[in-house]
């Protein structure tokens, strides 16, 4: 059962999302719960630049919703101790 059209993705379009919160820092979620609502999240990282959460705003869509949820995660982020970077991936 899905609460609005768009809401519930196939992997592909999760795939796309996580490209696009990698370029961008944030993700929106334009009318998957409610129409006229967008939720966004950007991650939030530790002293050692590690995901360890999220900040997510669920409001009305605007064009600089994005922006201020990602400022606000790297505000806390900074707080957390994080250095402004994130690690680099080693295999």
């Amino acid at each position: 059962h899905h609460l609005c059209q768009k809401t519930g993705k196939r992997p592909e379009a999760v795939a796309l999302d996580v490209q696009q919160l990698r370029q961008t820092g944030a993700l929106a979620s334009p009318d998957e719960t409610q129409m006229g609502q967008t939720c966004t999240a950007a991650p939030l990282h530790n002293d050692a630049g590690l995901v360890i959460g999220a900040l997510a705003v669920t409001a009305p869509t605007s064009p600089e919703l994005s922006q201020a949820v990602r400022e606000a995660a790297e505000r806390i982020s900074l707080q957390l101790g994080w250095a402004g970077d994130t690690p680099t991936t080693t295999s």
